[in-house]
């Protein structure tokens, strides 16, 4: 989380709030009393809907009364607030912003005094680790979790892409390097060629093709195209002001992208852009999107994976990004959008677990997923003894824990 957030107080005044959240580079603001309580939160959106409401329609502003009563915090904030305790878990935690639709959560102490704040933002942080800070971990779990001795594989990390070379001494082993070493806070993707010990061939880290399932999984929860919103409210660059923000209002959104005329993302146009004109008076409100837009505007292929767009947007510090295909807007991913990958429904988390026991033909084990912990029961399978299969289901993006109850298969079954 953020700590000692900056705040507002309820009298805190329309201006004073825009420069805040300008100056600060922040979307939201929490509104706290005398006491250090928690009365509210004001959002660029909030602030955004104000100067929409003051733009004037037909000829005619707003009254001066309408205006004064909108101009504090204590109108424009909203309330209740939901918040969260510092010891929840980031999954804990991720899960409220998912099943609540939020983007950001104060955080309250036993007191219900405020002591930071966490965001979307904050809980892609992991992917803006050092290299080498990912290399150590990968190194715990080639030689902890694997049990792989040292120097039998080596890794390097470049802008948090993980290259392996060396050797495992049986093929089986191949699929649970792959998934610990993705499951590492911060790693894009891994790559590299490994030898296995007893067939004398080099293989590729990926899982072998011949397991289709587990393929097929580990394609839809790390596609880009897979997660974005493919319906996506667009502008183009005469677009005036007040259009923009009345769109914004209308469909829940912080940004929207600005087309040419041959479909192409020229730039984006945010709710920040809009409070940046929001103090010059009608004159300034009158600009169109392509005085207002931030150029270029940062996309990413529909082809990427889900850990490449979230090194991107936490590198840029930006809200949601195009998706395009040959300059073309295809849709659009929000930080939302890519955490659903890690907070996953348990229905999905128990699919997944499912198809990569079919993967290891594990049909003698049972699964469940109950908060996120997959409780597995049943007798594994001589391939895959418990160990190995408890590493690729913790591997899975989203499960909190594994419960192991699995007896081994006997030696002659």
């Amino acid at each position: 989380m953020s700590r000692a957030p900056l705040t507002a107080s309820p009298g805190t005044t329309f201006k004073e709030l825009a420069a805040l959240l300008l100056g600060e580079n922040l979307s939201a603001v929490p509104v706290v009393d005398t006491a250090g309580h928690l009365v509210g939160i004001v959002s660029e959106a909030d602030l955004v809907h104000h100067v929409s409401a003051l733009s004037p329609a037909g000829g005619r502003a707003s009254s001066p009364a309408r205006t004064e009563a909108a101009c504090t915090a204590r109108a424009l904030m909203s309330a209740p607030v939901v918040t969260a305790r510092p010891d929840w878990s980031l999954q804990e935690t991720g899960r409220t912003m998912e099943r609540m639709r939020l983007k950001r959560l104060p955080v309250l102490d036993r007191a219900e005094r405020l002591i930071g704040v966490v965001s979307r933002s904050d809980l892609l942080l992991p992917f803006l680790r050092r290299d080498e800070d990912i290399a150590a971990d990968v190194k715990a779990v080639v030689e902890g979790s694997m049990g792989l001795p040292e120097g039998s594989v080596h890794a390097t990390v470049h802008n948090g892409v993980v290259y392996l070379t060396g050797m495992v001494q049986e093929r089986a082993d191949l699929p649970v390097l792959d998934r610990l070493c993705r499951r590492v806070d911060g790693v894009v993707t891994v790559r590299g060629s490994i030898r296995c010990m007893y067939d004398n061939r080099s293989l590729d880290v990926e899982p072998p093709h011949g397991h289709e399932a587990r393929g097929a999984v580990m394609k839809r929860v790390r596609s880009v195209a897979d997660v974005m919103t493919h319906a996506v409210i667009t502008v183009d660059g005469d677009t005036p002001f007040r259009r923009i923000a009345e769109t914004m209002e209308q469909w829940h959104v912080s940004a929207l992208p600005v087309l040419s005329e041959e479909g192409r993302v020229v730039g984006v146009v945010s709710e920040a852009d809009l409070l940046l004109k929001a103090e010059g008076g009608d004159e300034a409100r009158a600009v169109r999107a392509r005085e207002l837009m931030t150029r270029p505007a940062v996309t990413v292929p529909s082809g990427a994976s889900i850990a490449e767009a979230a090194r991107l947007m936490a590198r840029g510090h930006l809200k949601r990004l195009p998706v395009v295909d040959d300059g073309r807007l295809v849709g659009m991913v929000s930080r939302g959008d890519l955490l659903k990958v890690w907070l996953r429904p348990e229905e999905d988390l128990a699919a997944e677990v499912r198809l990569v026991l079919v993967s290891a033909d594990a049909l003698d084990v049972r699964a469940g997923v109950v908060d996120g912990t997959v409780v597995l029961s049943g007798t594994a399978p001589p391939a895959y003894p418990a160990d190995v299969l408890v590493r690729l289901i913790r591997a899975v993006p989203g499960v909190v824990d594994v419960d192991s109850r699995l007896t081994a298969a006997r030696p002659d079954a």
